[in-house]
């Protein structure tokens, strides 16, 4: 019986054994093991993105956070492939739409990194205003029609 089990288990291992050769194999084969696992859905998103793959990645951690709106990680990296991307562009309006994946990562339950997240905030704030500042100095003054006072 013992010499069964041992079996078993060496073929299951030596079956799935070029997962582990392969990152994605190994999170794709953890996200059908774990299928209600926000971390593995989390880590599976990690190695797309590290594949280029940022749609995908992206996809994934959405996906990680309606399986736990409260896990934080997800709702970051999210935050931080549009920042990323936002910053690279020069595209305001895009880092005006990642900062509230980053409040969301920082109201967690559980947030992993507040310090260095909230400092993180301020940055993406402090980029903001001057990005605003910066086309209020560009665009000219507003031409306004004369008041006209009746007599």
């Amino acid at each position: 019986v013992y010499w069964f089990l041992i079996g078993g288990l060496l073929v299951r291992t030596w079956a799935q054994l070029p997962a582990y050769l392969d990152e994605l194999q190994f999170f794709i084969m953890n996200c059908w093991s774990f299928p209600n696992s926000e971390v593995a859905y989390g880590n599976l998103g990690a190695a797309y993105g590290r594949r280029g793959m940022q749609g995908a990645a992206m996809d994934l951690w959405a996906f990680g956070t309606r399986i736990n709106p409260n896990y934080d990680v997800n709702w970051y990296n999210l935050f931080s492939t549009m920042r990323t991307q936002a910053l690279r562009e020069k595209n305001v309006p895009m880092l005006e739409a990642a900062r509230p994946y980053l409040i969301k990562a920082l109201t967690c339950k559980i947030c992993h990194f507040p310090v260095q997240w909230a400092k993180e905030l301020a940055e993406v704030d402090k980029t903001m205003r001057d990005a605003v500042g910066r086309l209020q100095c560009v665009l000219p003054a507003p031409v306004l029609a004369p008041i006209v006072t009746p007599p």
